[in-house]
């Protein structure tokens, strides 16, 4: 499990995009539903939030692809920060 605080940027058609201080992606194939209804992930009124992620990957089936491993959401807070 990894812990990281990162900037939600809105959701695609691959996932839910969250982006670190440094600007570096992180798109999450996957989120549990009642993560997505409390903070309103599949809605605008979130973007540019700023959350405490906390996510594991998943190795591809074919482990020699080189293909990036799948980021699943496990839990999310809300943290302010000050800038």
């Amino acid at each position: 499990m990894k812990l990281t605080i990162l900037q939600y940027k809105g959701k695609n058609s691959k996932g839910y995009l969250f982006q670190n201080d440094k600007e570096h992606d992180f798109l999450f194939c996957k989120c549990r539903k009642d993560l997505i209804l409390e903070f309103k992930l599949d809605e605008s009124d979130n973007v540019n939030q700023w959350y405490t992620v906390s996510y594991f990957q998943v190795k591809p089936l074919n482990a020699y692809d080189l293909i990036e491993p799948d980021l699943i959401i496990s839990n999310i807070e809300i943290v302010s920060l000050t800038r």
